[in-house]
C-alpha cells in the first residue's frame, strides 16, 4: 500500500479530487430544504405557531410534529433547533451563516442530536440518551434531541423516557416526528406539544415545482408541474424526487406528455372526458377512453382514484364554491366549473359511491380491467335513470298545472379545446414560466323538450254544479270499481289534474248531543272517530292513549311511557293544532289538549277496524277501466314515466 501511494503524484490526485466533486450530485429535495419558517411550503399553521411561540419567549420542552411523508416534520424539526442555537437566538429567522447554523444543516452538530427511532428503539438507547440529558450543550444555548420515526419506539422504552420528557433539564429541548401517531403511547401525547402537518395542496407543489424549474433554467410546462403534484399525493419531497427523475430523462424541456410517460399518470383532461361521458350516458366513450389508458400502460388503479378526487373536487365545489381552498388550481375549474350544470348532487354521491366500490376490489384483483369495465357501465346507466327526486318535482309540477321540467341536459362529446393561458406564483426571488394550458370549453347547447302548454283548469258552469274527482288509488290486485255518480262531466274539453290539490273543506263543528257538562266517555268516542276520519295516521298515535281529564277548556290525554314515540308525535306543532281543533269541535267551545307521558299508564285502544271500512265504502264508487284510462291528466301522467294501469282499488284501510 505504501509503494502505491510513492507512484502516486500530486497530480493523480488532483484528477481524483476533481472526479470525485464532479460526481457529487445534491438532489433537489436535499438542495432545496426548507431552511427557514417561510420557505416552509403548507403548513402555516404550525411555522406561524412556533414563530410566535418563540418571539413571546413560550418555548415548550418538547414538541410533536405529526404526518404523512413529505410533508416537512424534520425540516421544521431542524428549522426550529436553527431557530433556537443561533448566535442571534432565540430568533424567528436564524441568520444560517453562524457556525451553530450551518453545523446544524450540515447535520454534524454536537448540540443538535437527531436519532433514528427504528434503529434506536430499545431501552438501552434511551438509558443512554437519559445520562446525557444532564450534560450542558458544549457550544449552544440549548442540547435538542431530534427523535424521528418515535413511533418505532418500544414501550419500555417510552417508559423509560418518561421521567426525563416531563421534566427535563432547562436546556434540554425533545423534537419528535411521526408518520403513524397511533403508535405513540398516551403519555407520551400527553407530555408534548402537538402539530399535525397536512397534506400540501396540489396548486403549492406545482408552484414549488415551477419555481425550482425557473431557478435551474429547465422549461417546465405547467401541464407537467400539476400532473407530477397530483402524482405526489401531498407530500413536497416526492414531488421534488419526481421532477429530479424527469430532468434525467427529458433534460432541459419537460412537456406534459413526459410527465405522463415516466410515471404512468392521467392528464386532468382524459379524467374529465371520462366524467364527461359518464354524465352524457355514453357507455362506448367512456370505454374508449378507459382503454386507451390501459393500451398505453398507465394504471387502472390510478386512474379509478383521480377520478374519484375529480368527482369530489365536483361535489365539494358543488355544495361551496370557495369549499377546495388552495386545491382548487385554475386548470381544475376550468375543468370542473362546465360539467357542473350536466349532474346533481345526488348523482355525484351515488358516483364516488360506486367507483370507490370498485377501487376496493381492483386493489386485490387480478384483473383489474374487468372491474372497471364493469363500473363505468352502471355509471352510465345511471344517467339514464329518474331520481326519486326527479319524480317528486315532476309530480309538484302536474299537481301544479305546470309542464313537468326537462331532465338535465346531457353534455355533449365534443372535443376539449386546449388553450394558452398564464400562471403566476409566488415567487420572491425568480419568476414563474409563463406557459401553461387551461381547459376552455364552450358551452354545450341544450335541447329541451317541446314546451309543454299547462293544463288549462276546468271552468265549471253556473248550472249544474260539478262534482269533484274522487281520490282513487292505483294497486295490482283491485278490478276497477269506482261509483259513476261522482263520474267527471263528459262535456267538459278539459278537467282538473288527477293529482291536483283537493280543496280543504272546514269539518262543520259536531255538536255535543247532551247535558251542557260533557260526558268524557263520549267525549273520547268522538274524539278518536274524528281524528281517524281527517288523519288516520294521526288517530293510530292517539288511540295508544286515554282520556286522563276533561276539564273547562283543556282536554289531558295519558300516554304510556312505552309508547313515547306517538306521544312525541302528537306533541309536534302542526298535530297539535289539529288535536285543538279536533277537540274545540266536539266540545263546541274552545279546547286545548295537553299530552301527559306516565310510566306504566293502562290503556284500552278502541277497534278503528269499522270506521276504516265506513269510510272505504263512502269513498268506493262505480268508474270503469276505460273512462279512467281516459282521464287527461293521468294521460300526461303516464306519458311522462312510461307506465301502464294494470288495476284500480279503492284505499280501504289506513297506512
Amino acid at each position: 500500500m505504501s509503494g502505491c501511494l510513492d507512484r502516486a503524484t500530486p497530480a493523480r490526485f488532483d484528477g481524483l479530487r476533481q472526479i470525485f466533486f464532479t460526481v457529487s450530485y445534491q438532489v433537489f429535495a436535499r438542495k432545496y430544504r426548507p431552511q427557514t419558517f417561510a420557505e416552509v411550503v403548507g403548513q402555516g399553521h404550525v411555522t406561524r405557531t412556533l414563530a410566535n411561540a418563540i418571539d413571546r419567549n413560550r418555548l415548550a420542552h418538547a414538541y410533536l410534529f405529526v404526518g404523512p411523508r413529505g410533508t416537512g416534520k424534520t425540516s421544521t424539526a431542524r428549522i426550529l433547533a436553527k431557530a433556537l442555537n443561533c448566535h442571534k437566538g432565540p430568533t424567528i429567522e436564524p441568520c444560517g451563516v453562524c457556525p451553530a447554523c450551518i453545523d446544524i444543516t450540515l447535520g454534524k452538530s454536537l448540540d443538535v442530536l437527531e436519532i433514528d427511532g427504528a434503529s434506536n428503539n430499545n431501552v438501552d438507547d434511551i438509558r443512554e440518551l437519559r445520562e446525557n440529558v444532564a450534560y450542558a450543550p458544549p457550544s449552544g444555548k440549548f442540547r435538542i434531541y431530534i427523535i424521528d420515526e418515535v413511533h418505532m419506539l418500544t414501550p419500555q422504552a417510552f417508559n423509560a423516557l418518561l421521567k426525563t420528557l416531563e421534566e427535563p433539564p432547562p436546556h434540554v429541548k425533545f423534537i419528535f416526528a411521526t408518520t403513524d401517531v397511533q403508535k405513540v403511547l398516551p403519555t407520551i401525547l400527553s407530555r408534548c406539544q402537538r402539530f399535525d402537518l397536512r397534506k400540501i395542496p396540489t396548486a403549492l407543489i406545482a408552484r414549488h415545482l415551477l419555481k425550482i424549474a425557473a431557478n435551474e433554467k429547465i422549461q417546465l410546462d405547467a401541464d407537467a408541474a400539476e400532473i407530477v403534484a397530483r402524482g405526489a399525493d401531498g407530500g413536497l419531497r416526492d414531488a421534488e424526487s419526481m421532477l429530479d427523475q424527469l430532468v434525467a430523462f427529458c433534460g432541459d424541456a419537460i412537456t406534459r406528455q413526459d410527465a405522463i410517460d415516466v410515471f404512468g399518470l392521467t392528464g386532468l383532461e382524459t379524467v374529465a372526458a371520462l366524467a364527461r361521458a359518464i354524465f352524457s350516458g355514453d357507455t362506448p366513450a367512456a370505454l374508449a377512453e378507459v382503454h386507451t389508458v390501459e393500451e398505453g400502460g398507465r394504471d387502472l388503479l390510478r386512474l379509478t382514484a383521480e377520478l374519484i378526487v375529480f368527482l369530489r373536487n365536483m361535489l365539494v365545489h358543488r355544495a361551496n364554491p370557495a369549499g377546495l381552498g388552495e386545491e382548487a388550481g385554475e386548470l381544475l375549474l376550468d375543468h370542473i366549473t362546465p360539467l357542473q350544470e350536466f349532474t346533481s348532487t345526488e348523482r355525484l354521491i351515488e358516483l364516488i359511491d360506486l367507483f370507490a366500490d370498485a377501487e376496493g376490489k381492483m386493489r386485490w384483483a387480478a384483473k383489474r380491467l374487468l372491474h372497471l369495465e364493469v363500473a363505468l357501465v352502471r355509471a352510465c346507466e345511471l344517467s339514464k335513470v329518474s331520481t326519486f327526486d326527479d319524480v317528486l318535482a315532476a309530480v309538484e309540477d302536474i299537481r301544479a298545472g305546470r309542464a313537468p321540467k326537462a331532465k338535465a341536459a346531457q353534455p355533449t362529446a365534443a372535443p376539449v379545446v386546449i388553450k394558452k393561458a398564464k400562471v403566476e406564483a409566488d415567487l420572491p426571488d425568480a419568476p414563474l414560466p409563463v406557459a401553461t394550458t387551461a381547459i376552455a370549453t364552450e358551452a354545450p347547447k341544450i335541447e329541451l323538450p317541446p314546451k309543454v302548454e299547462p293544463v288549462a283548469k276546468a271552468t265549471p258552469a253556473p248550472e249544474p254544479e260539478v262534482l269533484l274527482q274522487p281520490k282513487v288509488e292505483l294497486s295490482p290486485k283491485s278490478p276497477p270499481e269506482v261509483s259513476s255518480s261522482t263520474k267527471a262531466e263528459p262535456e267538459l274539453e278539459t278537467s282538473a289534474p288527477l293529482f291536483a290539490a283537493e280543496p280543504e273543506e272546514e269539518p262543520a263543528p259536531i255538536e255535543a248531543t247532551g247535558a251542557a257538562d260533557l260526558d268524557p266517555e263520549w267525549f273520547w268516542q268522538k274524539f278518536i272517530q274524528e281524528i281517524s276520519r281527517q288523519k288516520p295516521l294521526l288517530a293510530n298515535s292517539a288511540n295508544q292513549g286515554r282520556l286522563l281529564s276533561l276539564e273547562e277548556g283543556v282536554c289531558v290525554i295519558g300516554i304510556p311511557d312505552a309508547h313515547r314515540f306517538s306521544a312525541e308525535r302528537l306533541l309536534q306543532k302542526a298535530e297539535k293544532t289539529t288535536l285543538d281543533k279536533i277537540a274545540s269541535q266536539i266540545a263546541g267551545r274552545p279546547m286545548q289538549v295537553q299530552i301527559d307521558i306516565r310510566d306504566g299508564l293502562e290503556v284500552s285502544p278502541m277497534d278503528l277496524s269499522g270506521i276504516a271500512e265506513a269510510q272505504a265504502e263512502a269513498a268506493s264508487g262505480k268508474l270503469t277501466m276505460e273512462e279512467f284510462k281516459n282521464d287527461p291528466a293521468l294521460q300526461k301522467a303516464l306519458a311522462l314515466f312510461g307506465g301502464e294501469i294494470e288495476s284500480i282499488q279503492p284505499h280501504t284501510t289506513p297506512l
